[in-house]
């Protein structure tokens, strides 16, 4: 049963790394991966982050870790790795550990029952722009009436800040003319070429 994984065509785990796993700053991309391909990739890629987070704990028990899944929607569709965030999300915190969840729809929490724990578990929400789902955020933030207009109004930029009880609203633009905002920005056609 294992040979397709250990020799055949859905061999890539079956040998050493050549990352050096030693890094301060380590990232995983599995979007290029194949559907048979990519459950066993987020499997080994979230054991190997669990492990990290509580090596890091035992060197130093003052180092923070920090985790962040981008486009975790992917992660919330596989049971495995849906059971898994939910799992670990609590228990990062006890390691000095801090997981941060990325997703331009927040549906994509309020439709999951894992993902909703996770987002009730939060004590920092950071909500841009909503046009939908602004009830469900309402009766999960205890957002008022004033607040989720501006989040259904809010530009490029703007947004809410949940820390703990309290709400804060921001506005953090960076200017189109500078360096960091070539790094920053998520629009096409305006990041800086790579040289």
């Amino acid at each position: 049963m294992l040979d397709v994984f250990a020799n055949g065509s859905l061999q890539a785990f079956s040998h050493t790394t050549n990352v050096d796993m030693n890094n301060r700053l380590i990232c995983f991309n599995i979007q290029s991966l194949g559907d048979q391909l990519r459950p066993i990739a987020m499997m080994s890629l979230l054991e190997f982050i669990n492990m990290q987070v509580m090596t890091n704990r035992r060197k130093d028990a003052t180092a923070a870790t920090w985790i962040y899944f981008d486009e975790i929607h992917v992660l919330l569709k596989d049971p495995m790795s849906s059971n898994f965030l939910y799992s670990s999300w609590k228990r990062f915190r006890k390691y000095n550990a801090y997981a941060t969840g990325i997703s331009q729809d927040i549906q994509d929490y309020l439709d999951n029952p894992v993902a909703y724990a996770l987002l009730s578990n939060s004590e920092f929400v950071i909500m841009l722009r909503q046009s939908k789902s602004l009830e469900a955020l309402e009766r999960l933030c205890g957002l008022s009436k004033p607040q989720l207009e501006f989040l259904r109004n809010a530009s490029e930029g703007h947004g809410i800040i949940k820390m703990g009880n309290s709400m804060i609203p921001f506005s953090n633009l960076e200017p189109k003319d500078t360096a960091v905002y070539k790094l920053i920005t998520t629009k096409p056609g305006e990041a800086t070429a790579e040289e």
